[in-house]
C-alpha cells in the first residue's frame, strides 16, 4: 500500500486501490485527561463508503529548546482496534503481511490526520501499539527496529519541522 496526502483537507488516498481515507470527525481530549481524543475515519471508493474506523489518541506539547513540538498520537494498543484495522484489508486488496499492512494503513491514517499548512512549532504524528496487542491480534513477529526503548511499537510516524528559526 502506498498512501498519498490529498489536497482535500483531512484525507489521503491509497494509490493502488483508489480507496480514500477521510478523517471525518475529531473529538478533542478532555482537559483533565479522563477521555482521550477520538478520531473517526471513513473509507471511500469513489463516493461509496466501503468501511470505517474509530480510534483513540492523544496530544502532547513538549518544549525542546529552542523549539516546541506538538505530538499527536493514534493509540492502537487494543487488540480489538488491530483486528478492526486488519478487517479492512479486503477494501484495499492488500497482499502485504499483517504487520506491514498495519504499518501502511497507519501511515494513511496519519496522512489524513495531519493539518496542512505552516507552523512555527515542530509537529509529529505517531501511531503506536504494543507487542502484547499485536500478539493478541495474531501477529507474533515484530521487526526489532519497530520496538522503541519503552516497549511500544511504532507503526507509522510523520514529522513536520516548524518554520521557526
Amino acid at each position: 500500500m502506498t498512501n498519498t496526502p490529498q489536497q482535500e483537507p483531512r484525507s489521503s488516498i491509497e494509490n493502488e486501490s483508489g480507496v480514500r481515507i477521510v478523517l471525518s470527525r475529531v473529538q478533542g481530549a478532555l482537559p483533565d485527561g479522563s477521555d482521550p481524543a477520538q478520531y473517526e475515519y471513513v473509507l471511500l471508493k469513489g463516493s461509496e463508503r466501503v468501511g470505517g474506523l474509530g480510534l483513540s489518541g492523544g496530544e502532547d506539547r513538549f518544549q525542546l529548546e529552542p523549539r516546541r513540538e506538538w505530538t499527536y498520537s493514534l493509540d492502537m494498543t487494543r487488540v480489538a482496534t488491530l483486528k478492526s484495522m486488519l478487517g479492512t484489508r479486503f477494501v484495499f486488496k492488500s497482499a502485504e503481511g499483517d504487520f506491514e499492512f498495519l504499518c501502511s494503513l497507519s501511515n494513511g491514517l496519519l496522512f489524513s490526520a495531519q493539518v496542512r499548512g505552516q507552523s512555527s512549532d515542530d509537529v509529529r504524528y505517531i501511531a503506536i501499539t504494543t507487542p502484547t496487542a499485536l500478539a493478541g491480534a495474531g501477529i507474533l513477529s515484530t521487526p526489532g527496529e519497530a520496538v522503541s526503548s519503552d516497549g511500544t511499537v511504532v507503526l507509522a510516524e510523520i514529522f513536520i519541522p516548524g518554520t521557526a528559526t
